[in-house]
């Protein structure tokens, strides 16, 4: 005669889980009292962590793809790179959700730990580095390509009075200076050495 295990859950519990399950999926929509409010079921708070792990970021999949679309030809200031950073961080709590204290009290994660979690390869950086690739490209076109004459062309009639804006072309050759690469436009002639260095923007702590 086998004797049966006790399980301290039974079909209605799991049933319950799996509708927790759903839901965490889409914990974008989720506010931060449901979200805690989990904590206090251990079997949903098993499930929890799993989906933290099996569930892909979505800054990781979708925002770069949609909110950075054309970003190569982008100009940026400090307070629009600022605004996008802000963007991505309040996405990335949604995502990965609150982290729990050794006392035992939940807490939202810092700016830090959100840099660890996606590899410091953050919204501005990806966008400086698009800008390197396409800049490359741009260097590497025909004479007679309209996109690189515009890019080269430089107005004959005077400016207006005050400091000029940073133009895209500006931006680039700064983001290069801070990452001391040389003579870039000889380098990105080499595609490799370039698709190099445009990896390392993406993770590069000056930029």
């Amino acid at each position: 005669m086998t004797s049966q295990v006790s399980h301290p859950y039974n079909s209605t519990d799991f049933t319950q889980a799996l509708n927790i399950l759903i839901l965490l999926s889409f914990r974008n929509d989720l506010d931060s009292h449901t979200f805690l409010s989990l904590q206090n079921d251990p079997l949903a708070f098993c499930i929890l962590t799993l989906t933290s792990l099996l569930v892909p970021p979505f800054s990781a999949t979708i925002l770069p793809k949609s909110v950075t679309y054309g970003c190569e030809t982008w100009a940026m200031t400090i307070t629009e790179q600022n605004h996008l950073l802000v963007f991505e961080r309040r996405l990335l709590r949604k995502t990965y959700g609150p982290t729990l204290d050794s006392g035992g009290t939940w807490r939202i994660k810092t700016n830090e730990e959100l840099e660890m979690l996606i590899k410091k390869k953050n919204i501005v950086r990806f966008i400086k580095s698009q800008r390197l690739r396409w800049a490359a490209h741009v260097i590497r076109m025909d004479t007679t390509r309209t996109v690189k004459k515009l890019t080269e062309w430089e107005p004959c009639s005077s400016r207006a009075v005050g400091r000029p804006r940073l133009r895209w072309l500006d931006q680039v050759e700064e983001d290069l200076k801070k990452m001391k690469v040389r003579n870039w436009r000889e380098k990105c002639k080499d595609r490799r050495l370039w698709n190099k260095i445009v990896k390392q923007a993406k993770t590069h702590q000056g930029l």
